[in-house]
């Protein structure tokens, strides 16, 4: 999981991670800092850091990487999810139960 996540870190499209595309945004380039998947027990902490996020980029990228740590999809299959710029269903919204905001910096 952690490397896929790798994978997304940087300035990047993630348009295929939006869960609405046709929803107007100036643009669907972002800069994602720091992805860090982190095993505590039975649980699997996402931490994503970045300038800004899409609607539903956080917990699109969660679903991929759960889908990655299941092994249904590869941790490369990130780069070319984010060339195809198509959402797919190798991304899919994690449900919102158990994910939260953490914290917001300035």
């Amino acid at each position: 999981m952690q490397q896929a996540a790798d994978l997304m870190v940087g300035k990047r499209d993630f348009a295929a991670f939006s869960a609405n595309p046709k929803r107007d945004v100036e643009s669907t380039i972002r800069d994602v800092r720091k992805i860090r998947v982190v095993k505590k027990g039975y649980e699997i902490v996402i931490i994503a850091a970045g300038e800004g996020f899409l609607y539903k980029m956080v917990r699109s990228m969660a679903g991929f990487l759960i889908r990655v740590g299941e092994g249904a999809v590869l941790p490369s299959d990130a780069v070319s999810i984010l060339g195809t710029r198509q959402r797919t269903a190798k991304v899919p919204t994690a449900p919102a139960c158990g994910l939260f905001l953490w914290n917001v910096m300035y």
